[in-house]
């Protein structure tokens, strides 16, 4: 068999594996898997079999499960051989006295006394510890949902981590379907245009499907909640909730758009992060992250084509099937337990007058849904707005609309004020101007909370202090209403939470169980 541990980064490398073994009968959880011995070495870093093995109670109990397994599988073996052994005495012909006879016959009768004892021992100790850790993960399992109440309710805040490039596809952050399949990322940026390269070849269901399935699994939210993340952010495309309709090539839409030529299969992994949300004590914030048209033009808004233009604020049809599209995922998962909140529109650009109509139809739409959990609205991303703005502070003013949040994008390697070429001064930014930021928010918007949904260890300094950096950033932002780093996985160089974990970054704030 092979015993395997997930990784993120790989360092010291070694491995372990045995001979074939069948362990069939036992059920272990996703961060510890036992495989046949056709995979006869799985490469892991040294810290990550210290991290994994100690990643939550259920593990350690699969752990001992398994050692005190094999050991009793070896007294089984040993059992058999004994009395394999003993008739074998029992029946061999008369060429020894019979007071020989006799002692081997009493030895053997000692010998199987005894094998007797201690395979009971340990079966009675399998049973002991089973009991021990059902208890213990039962304990663990009510952690969990207490942190989920507890969020839900509002008595802890969102600090968490992003999804990204898991249904919105972004090159620099998982690259591999790009580079694997001969597809250019410059020429082909975002999931539509990845796409099209895909079925050029002959590979898009494969790839994709490929990707939903390896990208971020159930192993990932265990990891997640183990560490005390009790909050994700969920980026999804507006053509994955038509799969429920066959896919959006096939679906009947109430808005005529283009393109909608988009592979069927992302919405079953986005109902299994909502199944692991909630089995793991996360809450998960669903955010249209690519509309019709793109908002953006990047390759996080799924473009159309790489000339970089955006075509949702121009057309009001795009606007409209996005009003259907977020309804459709708000009816979806209303009765979720995992469901925090929706999002409407990540990082939108262009016309204000488009983006406003936009923001209050799709809040009309899914309060049908979903009436009192958080809807979040972005600001423009570019011209940068910091929702401090006049349009922003009278927006959603009436008693009408409840539990409406902001969320801002706060970075500190795209240029401007926050871009500091050592660490002592990016750091020394964020416990003053970001603390001021923070405060004048409150002040002009006092009936809004504040989600800063977008941030990240990225920089450009070289003195390699980026976990100080990342802590003091955890510590500012903690005074906003709730956090997500971008991101779970991805990329490095201070954009990938699971590297800060190893590095040790501060989680006090996480809620562990």
């Amino acid at each position: 068999m092979v015993v395997a541990f997930s990784t993120v980064e790989f360092g010291q490398s070694c491995s372990i594996h045995k001979g074939a073994l069948s362990v069939s009968t036992l059920s272990f959880s996703p961060i510890f898997r036992v495989h046949h011995a056709s995979h006869s070495h799985i490469p892991f870093s040294v810290k990550d079999m210290v991290l994994v093995t100690t990643l939550s109670q259920q593990v350690t109990c699969e752990l001992l499960l398994l050692f005190l397994w094999l050991r009793l599988d070896h007294l089984v073996f040993l059992k058999h051989n004994v009395a394999t052994s003993r008739r074998a005495e029992v029946l061999k012909p008369p060429l020894m006295s019979d007071v020989r006879r006799t002692q081997v016959s009493a030895g053997g009768s000692r010998s199987s006394a005894a094998m007797n004892s201690l395979f009971t021992m340990a079966v009675t100790a399998q049973a002991l510890l089973l009991l021990l850790c059902f208890g213990m993960v039962a304990s663990q399992n009510a952690c969990q949902t207490a942190r989920l109440n507890n969020l839900m309710s509002g008595q802890s805040k969102p600090f968490g981590v992003n999804l990204g490039s898991w249904f919105v596809l972004e090159s620099w952050m998982s690259p591999l379907p790009w580079s694997q399949n001969g597809c250019s990322t410059s020429q082909y940026p975002g999931s539509y245009l990845l796409e099209q390269c895909l079925k050029f070849w002959g590979k898009r269901q494969s790839v994709m499907n490929n990707h939903w399935n390896t990208f971020i699994t159930e192993a990932d939210f265990a990891k997640m909640s183990t560490n005390g993340i009790n909050f994700v952010r969920l980026p999804v495309g507006w053509w994955h909730i038509y799969d429920a309709q066959g896919g959006v090539a096939t679906a009947k839409l109430n808005n005529s758009v283009s393109p909608v030529d988009y592979q069927f299969g992302g919405l079953a992994y986005i109902d299994k992060a909502f199944a692991w949300g909630a089995k793991y004590g996360i809450g998960i914030l669903l955010c249209m992250h690519a509309a019709p048209g793109s908002q953006g033009g990047t390759d996080n808004s799924s473009p159309p084509n790489n000339s970089g233009a955006y075509y949702w604020d121009a057309y009001q049809n795009n606007q409209d099937a996005t009003v259907d599209s977020i309804a459709l995922y708000a009816k979806r998962y209303a009765n979720s337990t995992a469901l925090w909140g929706i999002s409407l529109l990540n990082e939108p650009r262009g016309s204000l007058t488009s983006l406003t109509r936009y923001y209050l139809n799709a809040y009309a739409a899914v309060r049908k849904f979903v009436p009192t959990k958080p809807i979040v609205l972005n600001p423009r991303i570019v011209p940068f707005e910091s929702a401090m703005e006049p349009i922003w502070t009278s927006f959603m003013q009436g008693s009408q609309y409840t539990n409406v949040w902001f969320d801002l994008h706060l970075y500190s390697c795209f240029g401007g004020p926050a871009d500091k070429n050592n660490s002592v001064d990016a750091i020394n930014y964020i416990k003053t101007e970001r603390v001021s930021q923070i405060q004048a928010y409150r002040a002009a918007q006092p009936n809004k909370k504040l989600l800063i949904g977008e941030w990240s260890g990225a920089n450009n300094f070289g003195d390699n202090n980026v976990i100080g950096f990342v802590d003091a950033q955890t510590a500012v932002y903690a005074a906003a209403d709730a956090w997500s780093f971008w991101s779970w996985k991805g990329s490095g160089g201070g954009w990938n939470l699971q590297a800060g974990l190893y590095a040790g970054m501060n989680t006090t704030l996480f809620s562990k169980c």
